[in-house]
């Protein structure tokens, strides 16, 4: 009677968590502690998962030139207002990221890429870092910051 007892909550457990997470209606918590990532698809403008489809979507440019005007279109505005941040962003990081973002998007011919967020860790109110999913190493991380600047929009502070 025990046993068929357990075997019960074991069932339900599986179900509810299948239901959880699978709908994608689970708390992106869960799915972080499981290892499970979050697939981006569509996004909605102003949010932190469009910052990214955006920054995401300027390094998949091939004209290099564009492709930097399209990423700093999403940059924090403390970003854009330090020169030397600028720079470096500009020499190291941003074809760093051009040259690794095959492996952070689904279909590279994409206009609006699909990707998958691994880890979303909430640094304070207005800060997260972002764990992005990259199939030949380990996941990519991107923070973003709410830009007052912006009407309170998500913006990129920092790219990998």
């Amino acid at each position: 009677m025990k046993k068929r007892h357990y075997n019960l909550l074991i069932r339900v457990f599986v179900v509810v968590m299948a239901l959880q997470l699978g709908a994608g209606a689970g708390c992106r918590c869960i799915k972080n502690k499981l290892g499970i990532g979050e697939k981006i698809t569509l996004t909605e403008k102003g949010t932190y998962e469009w910052a990214i489809q955006r920054l995401l979507a300027a390094a998949l440019i091939e004209d290099r030139d564009e492709s930097w005007s399209a990423a700093r279109k999403v940059f924090h505005s403390s970003e854009l207002t330090n020169p030397a941040r600028i720079k470096s962003y500009e020499t190291m990081n941003w074809p760093a990221l051009r040259r690794k973002v095959q492996f952070l998007v689904e279909d590279p011919n994409s206009k609006n890429p699909t990707y998958t967020i691994m880890r979303d860790e909430k640094v304070t109110n207005t800060e997260r870092k972002i764990y992005l999913e990259n199939i030949n190493s380990s996941p990519t991380p991107v923070r973003v910051r709410k830009d007052p600047a912006f009407d309170g929009q998500w913006r990129i502070y920092t790219i990998p």
